[in-house]
């Protein structure tokens, strides 16, 4: 039913071309990343349960912070996961999803977990 507001933006005009689309893509991200957020990315957890996820499997960071957060409650799926469905906007000013699951939003997640001595914890960029 949300996406139906798509529908109006093209028939008056908001977003009825490529242009103007991509110019509105970053709110339209935004609304949809508050809303997944609200709903405890509902969209999400309807296919992917915490019982479902073997995170034996996962990579260390990715187990991790799994478990410390999104079954702990913490965190829901598009605090991290943003762009999971489709192409992310300019995401210039939105810290990524793994700085977000620190305590302190300014301390990225990689920083929090080689303080822990995971040695491959720092994303590729600092690696």
């Amino acid at each position: 039913m949300q996406a139906s507001k798509e529908v109006w933006g093209k028939i008056f005009g908001t977003i009825n071309t490529r242009d103007k689309f991509v110019a509105m893509r970053r709110e339209l991200a935004e609304h949809e990343w508050a809303r997944l957020k609200a709903n405890n990315s509902l969209e999400c957890r309807n296919c992917h349960s915490a019982d479902s996820m073997d995170i034996t499997k996962q990579g260390a960071r990715a187990a991790r912070v799994h478990e410390q957060y999104l079954f702990s409650g913490q965190r829901t799926c598009i605090d991290c996961h943003k762009g999971i469905a489709h192409r992310l906007p300019d995401m210039h000013g939105v810290p990524p999803g793994w700085s977000e699951a620190s305590d302190d939003p300014q301390k990225p997640i990689g920083h929090w977990l080689a303080s822990r001595g995971d040695a491959d914890a720092a994303p590729p960029a600092e690696r």
